[in-house]
């Protein structure tokens, strides 16, 4: 049942994001930018950010996104399959819990067994006292 369900999961978990190449004009490395001071001329036309912000290259960005989305769609799968898992588990204590009837427990049926074979024992008995009976 288990490897039926893992299955399950690696079957619908959605393929991972491929990272894009990158963009001719993009920022080439990561770089803080913090409102009011002075940033690389690469970043800015006067030298001055105008806002808090990180800079870094835009295909990295999409990637990051692409991410993000991909986490979570597995978020999604995942907590599906666990709340499924959890359903499943409580029916099964539940079952586990219910009492057995009598006649379903290994331990009457052996008793029965016993007593079928000691009454089958007396007739075989009985019979085989009767024909010795009526020889003589």
């Amino acid at each position: 049942m288990s490897l039926l369900l893992i299955g399950t999961i690696i079957m619908t978990i959605p393929e991972a994001p491929v990272a894009r190449e990158p963009i001719t004009d993009q920022c080439e490395v990561a770089s803080a930018v913090v409102g009011g001071a002075t940033i690389p001329a690469t970043l800015s036309n006067n030298g001055v950010g105008v806002c808090g912000a990180v800079c870094f290259p835009t295909s990295d960005a999409a990637d990051l996104i692409d991410m993000k989305i991909y986490s979570q769609e597995l978020y999604t799968i995942c907590s599906v399959d666990i709340t499924t898992l959890q359903a499943e588990n409580a029916l099964l204590l539940e079952e586990l819990q219910r009492p057995v009837p009598l006649s379903n427990q290994p331990s009457f049926n052996r008793w029965v067994g016993r007593g079928e074979g000691i009454v089958a024992g007396v007739l075989l008995g009985l019979a085989a006292w009767g024909v010795y009976q009526g020889r003589n």
